[in-house]
């Protein structure tokens, strides 16, 4: 090639297989205590859904086994922090 800076698709597969950590999600600290405060809530889904204008079947797959792959919009998991801590979040 005549640009040593360009890489083949080839190249930057293996590129990517050398650095899993550049294709490995974070886990959130605000949805890791959502998921904790789901877990332990008195509410039921549907007074959850309701107070935070989210569907049922969401909180149900945000609340069940595999809830930690989702990757729910930020405003949402501050919605169901207020909720749920019936906190504000501050930072």
């Amino acid at each position: 090639m005549d640009n040593p800076e360009v890489l083949t698709r080839k190249q930057l597969s293996a590129r990517n297989r050398k650095a899993p950590s550049l294709r490995t999600p974070k886990h959130s600290k605000l949805k890791t205590k959502v998921l904790e405060l789901l877990q332990d809530t008195p509410f039921t889904l549907a007074e959850i859904a309701e107070a935070c204008d989210v569907s049922v079947p969401w909180i149900a797959r945000l609340k069940g086994p595999h809830g930690d792959t989702l990757n729910p919009s930020v405003d949402r998991m501050e919605e169901l922090y207020e909720f749920l801590s019936g906190k504000e979040l501050t930072l």
